[in-house]
């Protein structure tokens, strides 16, 4: 009967638009107070694409419902890799040992789990494999994390949306703060004015950005950016993860909807 080996690795024996998306939400938003006319969505695009820029006159308090934070701690801050049981011929029974930094609590780990938002991909003898979030995969090792590839720039945000509720039924005219046009390369929409401190502003957006994503949704009409908030209602996906190109780079805004 042939024998199942397994190799085990050890340290030490101490054993995870809106943007575009409240431009896109605010026809059903509004439908919550009373069904729109067939036109809505015509004029809310006019607004957007070829009004001129309206200055806000109102300056009536309003909800705040996109705040910015700090990024997120990484993995490797909470938690430390003992080390992973690697079973050759029987991969599915791969287990990777991980110690909370703060309780020295001893973690148990198979593929498939996830941790803070992250999901093993795969255990192996040098780390672990995981997929963020946000898409992206990066190794933990016993020395911290190594990421695969080079990550872009982001900024990230937490969105209250009862409250954007309360602030786009209250002031619909918010679609005024802000005008895109539509560019090719990258394909996208390019903000073309934004009013200084205005709710667009405040979401992580600035003159002459190219957005070019919402989350796996590449931009290429404002129908587009419909269809990724819909996406997000139907998944109920609890991240917005918008891409666009700063200076000609990418960055990355990050929504964390509550």
């Amino acid at each position: 009967m042939k024998q199942n080996s397994f190799k085990f690795n050890l340290a030490r024996i101490e054993l995870v638009p809106m943007i575009l998306l409240l431009i896109s939400c605010f026809p059903l938003f509004s439908a919550e107070i009373k069904k729109p006319s067939s036109n809505l969505t015509a004029i809310l695009q006019k607004n957007l694409f070829f009004s001129p820029l309206e200055t806000k006159k109102d300056t009536q308090q309003l909800p705040v419902f996109i705040t910015s934070i700090k990024e997120p701690e990484p993995l490797d801050k909470t938690y430390s890799l003992s080390g992973t049981f690697v079973f050759t011929d029987e991969p599915e029974k791969n287990t990777a040992v991980l110690i909370e930094n703060s309780s020295k609590k001893i973690i148990f780990l198979k593929n498939g789990d996830i941790i803070n938002g992250n999901r093993v991909i795969s255990i192996e003898d040098n780390g672990v494999l995981f997929q963020s979030g946000f898409g992206e995969k990066f190794l933990l090792t016993q020395s911290g994390i190594k990421a695969l590839v080079p990550q872009p720039k982001r900024f990230y945000f937490r969105v209250n949306l009862k409250s954007a509720i309360q602030y786009l039924t209250m002031k619909p005219d918010v679609v005024y703060s802000i005008k895109f046009s539509h560019v090719d390369s990258p394909s996208g929409f390019k903000v073309q004015e934004i009013e200084p401190q205005s709710i667009f502003e405040s979401a992580g957006l600035g003159l002459n950005d190219v957005i070019t994503q919402i989350n796996d949704k590449v931009l290429q009409s404002p129908d587009d950016a419909m269809s990724a908030y819909i996406d997000i209602l139907k998944s109920g996906k609890k991240i917005a993860l918008v891409k666009a190109i700063r200076d000609k780079k990418l960055i990355e805004l990050v929504y964390f909807l509550e």
